[in-house]
């Protein structure tokens, strides 16, 4: 292509690039040797099987631990046994006054067991604790039983939770807790005194008081004395 430079007065030549064009009557995929497609394809093919496989066993992983109970998890504690009188020692450890050594005739709180129609919940509270011995022995203390009533659902799930597990190095808190004992009374009188889910420091999980305290709170009695 022949230009002028008008400063010059001069008649340059100057080559201009030719405008890049597909090649006539070749498509794009033509341009790749059709064995060598054949094998990328496969490769894409296999890889997408691999991801795909992958994805479903870390699916598959997943659901199978979040359904599985952990391995080092607590065993269940046993059912309650039935009987006819609330005894308010079933919690050793909730008042200074209660026996240092297991005594056979107070009933070991448990889980509900199987059949057991709850109509009411049975909470022991403390009214009056003698602190000081009178004549060298301490007076009995005065102890009350609150009903609890309604909808026992959310109790009796509560009450069902396992304890949590212990892990390795765990460290807890030296403070004591005052477990007041809890009971469950069925339709025909019978009663049952129930264990409190434990967290992984012993202490008692929350959601059994919190469903308790959401019950109607129909009467408070005298519990029989116990010194």
């Amino acid at each position: 292509m022949l230009t002028r430079d008008p400063r010059a007065g001069l008649i340059r030549w100057r080559m201009s690039p030719a405008p890049s064009r597909p090649s006539p009557n070749v498509s794009r995929r033509r341009l790749v040797d059709p064995g060598m497609r054949h094998v990328l394809g496969g490769r894409r093919r296999r890889t997408r099987r691999v991801l795909f496989g992958a994805a479903v066993g870390a699916v598959v992983g997943a659901l199978v631990a979040g359904c599985a109970p952990p391995s080092d998890a607590p065993p269940l504690a046993p059912d309650a046994h039935e009987t006819t009188t609330v005894d308010c020692r079933t919690e050793g450890t909730w008042w200074d006054l209660a026996p240092e050594t297991s005594d056979a005739a107070v009933p070991v709180p448990g889980r509900v067991p199987d059949g057991f129609d709850a109509v009411a919940a049975l909470r022991c509270r403390i009214v009056d604790l003698p602190t000081a011995p009178v004549n060298g022995t301490f007076p009995p203390a005065t102890v009350q039983i609150e009903r609890w009533a309604g909808d026992l659902g959310p109790l009796l799930d509560a009450l069902a939770d396992a304890d949590d597990p212990v892990p390795k190095d765990l460290a807890c808190t030296a403070d004591m807790e005052l477990v007041r004992p809890l009971w469950l009374e069925a339709a025909d009188g019978t009663v049952i005194p129930v264990r409190y889910p434990r967290n992984a420091c012993g202490k008692t999980k929350p959601a059994v008081t919190e469903a308790l305290e959401r019950l109607e709170l129909v009467a408070v009695t005298d519990a029989p004395v116990i010194g």
